[in-house]
């Protein structure tokens, strides 16, 4: 019968996680094996036989082996979302990052209040230059959770980074085109006043963090706001700033 079948299945099931959990590699492999080979998902465990396949063959080394169950269980489970995040990061790690929006796109429409999709959407698009795109996921990203502070300081560096661009333009013209310095440091104070606001949140989030502070001091000279940034150069921090 269908529940004894059904018993037995669990039995190996959970004899395949004790192997692995007792380091017997080559059993759990052809246990999952074998579950995967039947069709395995009672319990909604199916998605698992792949990624546990995938970390044993990672954990051996063979990064190729352990990529290749990720995507079949992509085949399989097209909507698990772990399964599409395994792949992602791996998109990611690769900088494949035309395949990484793909997955990102499933992985949204499966899960559209997930903060760390957004998140890791808008990162790809930054390195693909699209900047619109960027600064629209790291937006949507906190709008869902409003003190996300991975959103917030990228969003602010992104600016931060443009306008230091442009301070880098201006200060490669020549004495003769002070016109142009001057319009390139215009435009440079504009993308700092843009990041002021991520920054300072980021700040307030993680007021430990010295990186976060340093920027937000220099995002203050850059806009003039010089008593902001003295307050904070001078304010204790859990680690002593570096004069």
């Amino acid at each position: 019968s269908s529940a004894a079948s059904d018993v037995y299945k669990r039995q190996l099931y959970n004899t395949a996680l004790a192997s692995e959990y007792a380091e017997d590699l080559v059993t759990a492999k052809q246990l999952y094996d074998g579950l995967i080979a039947m069709n395995y998902n009672i319990d909604g465990a199916g998605p698992d036989l792949y990624r546990s396949m995938s970390r044993i063959y990672k954990n051996e080394g063979d990064a190729d082996k352990a990529m290749e169950y990720i995507k079949k269980g992509r085949l399989a489970y097209p909507n698990n979302n772990n399964l599409i995040v395994e792949e992602l990061e791996d998109y990611l790690k690769n900088d494949k990052h035309e395949e990484a929006l793909s997955s990102l796109k499933t992985a949204i429409t499966n899960d559209p209040k997930n903060p760390v999709l957004y998140f890791a959407k808008g990162t790809v698009h930054e390195s693909l230059k699209q900047e619109a795109e960027a600064i629209e996921s790291y937006n949507k990203a906190l709008e869902i959770k409003p003190d996300y502070y991975d959103a917030s300081f990228n969003l602010g560096a992104y600016f931060f980074n443009k306008g230091a661009d442009k301070i880098n333009e201006a200060n490669k013209l020549p004495l003769n085109e002070a016109k142009k310095y001057k319009a390139f440091q215009d435009e440079a104070k504009v993308e700092f006043a843009k990041a002021v606001p991520h920054i300072e949140k980021a700040h307030n989030l993680k007021p430990e963090d010295v990186d976060t502070a340093n920027m937000l001091i220099k995002l203050y000279t850059h806009t003039g706001e010089y008593d902001k940034g003295c307050l904070l150069y001078t304010s204790p921090s859990p680690r002593d700033r570096t004069r």
